[in-house]
């Protein structure tokens, strides 16, 4: 068994182990009793129909999503013959629709309702993976201008609608804490990104077109919009109207000048999640030129490598939810504290490493810092922002964030220099993010 392979079996393993000592410590707190009896028998069975409600529809887009992610590069460069500087300004093209989008989304779900922009966001994503089927310049920018669109409903109103969902069945921490669906959250995605990566694959083997793929990720799209219609109930940022809509902006955004903590927050998830998404650009030719360098030619199984990061991701979150405890915003903090010093750790090794296992290690080590931050950082944005303005703030949160991922790829250069220049950079802006979060939410 090859170094790769191993590696996988052993995450795999170690993930398995964790989810079932998770499990076992977590049926008492899942089953309040009292005397001898269940305390709040009606309680748990609503939070159990919620979970199961809302896991089922959020499995449906996170599949449709990491069914097409793999593809979409592979698709226009081989598929269709784009030249690799039309690639890039299609990629562009899809993070500037997402930041333009994200000031206003977000204040159309509050005041539109958040399970009617849930069904928006399933029209243009099957709209835009229809349209990866056409050779058409034209339809291949429509496509990434509605990817874009949906990317910022997919990490903004989901999560919305779940948390004001939670409070209007007014479940607390005794029967169904947030923090535990959060986790969850991140198991879900990281299980469908480990099962949708494979059968991806598998189907462009089976078929020999990498554009398939797409059509599976618009049925699972359907199938979610027919789900969300049928399970999910509506709900409202208060004070819901047109006039509302006038100043919904403006709301937003004093919201998030006016308290510091959502502002520290903000700066967090800005450095890193741009962190994460250049890092999706640059561990691949980052390992192949660790490769190239050991004197090998032999072609990496990225497939098994992608798979392995989703484990890693996935041993961080469950990892968090054993050390959280009760869940509180300064528990919430301190992991967020550890999550990005150990993350810019990783990444400041990735320069330092030749080593192509140990490089893989150490992106292995940032991958896990991804799976504690997604839980920890729901929780803290769940606590701090309130439902009326929910929609419109998290929409805005991605603004900078896509802002900042465009002008970093703007200034994309080839060769080993310019990756190890962004992986520092990166990492000193996690440490610049975790002394604000330090000395604004501590």
């Amino acid at each position: 068994m090859d170094f790769y392979s191993a590696s996988l079996v052993a995450f795999c393993t170690l993930d398995a182990i964790l989810f079932h000592q998770t499990r076992r410590r977590e049926c008492p707190r899942e089953l309040p009793m009292e005397e001898g009896k269940l305390a709040n028998p009606e309680g748990l069975k609503i939070a159990r129909a919620f979970q199961r409600r809302f896991l089922v529809g959020y499995t449906l887009v996170v599949g449709a999503d990491w069914l097409q992610g793999p593809h979409i590069y592979a698709t226009y460069k081989y598929e269709k013959g784009f030249p690799e500087e039309l690639v890039a300004l299609l990629y562009a093209t899809g993070f500037i629709a997402s930041a333009i989008s994200a000031a206003f989304v977000g204040q159309l779900a509050d005041d539109r309702g958040r399970r009617a922009l849930c069904h928006v966001y399933c029209l243009l994503n099957i709209c835009s993976c229809m349209m990866m089927h056409s050779k058409s310049l034209f339809l291949s920018f429509l496509g990434r201008v509605f990817g874009g669109i949906a990317t910022t409903l997919l990490f903004s109103v989901f999560e919305a609608w779940m948390i004001a969902e939670h409070h209007d069945l007014g479940l607390d921490n005794s029967v169904l804490p947030l923090n535990t669906v959060f986790e969850n959250m991140t198991l879900v995605s990281s299980t469908v990104a480990i099962v949708s990566g494979i059968a991806g694959d598998a189907f462009v083997q089976a078929v020999g077109n990498r554009e398939w793929p797409f059509a599976l990720s618009a049925l699972s799209t359907v199938a979610a919009t027919i789900w969300i219609k049928a399970y999910w109930a509506e709900n409202y940022g208060a004070g819901a109207g047109i006039e509302q809509q006038q100043t919904g902006l403006g709301r937003g955004v004093r919201t998030i000048l006016a308290d510091k903590r959502i502002l520290a927050v903000g700066i967090a998830s800005c450095c890193f999640e741009g962190a994460m998404y250049l890092f999706v650009f640059f561990w691949s030719p980052a390992l192949k030129s660790a490769r190239l360098r050991s004197g090998s030619e032999a072609e990496l199984p990225f497939g098994m490598i992608f798979a392995s990061f989703m484990c890693a991701m996935m041993a961080g979150a469950i990892i968090f939810s054993c050390q959280s405890g009760v869940p509180s915003t300064e528990g919430a903090t301190s992991g967020l504290l550890m999550a990005m010093l150990v993350a810019s750790a990783s990444l400041s090794c990735a320069v330092l490493l030749d080593s192509e296992r140990a490089l893989f290690l150490a992106f292995v080590s940032f991958e896990s810092c991804v799976g504690a931050y997604f839980p920890v950082m729901g929780f803290l944005k769940s606590e701090l922002v309130g439902d009326d303005v929910r929609g419109s703030v998290y929409s805005l949160l991605r603004l900078p964030l896509n802002v900042f991922v465009v002008g970093a790829h703007s200034l994309a250069r080839e060769g080993d220099d310019h990756r190890n220049n962004v992986f520092l950079t990166l990492a000193g802006l996690l440490v610049v993010a975790s002394l604000v979060c330090k000395a604004t939410l501590a």
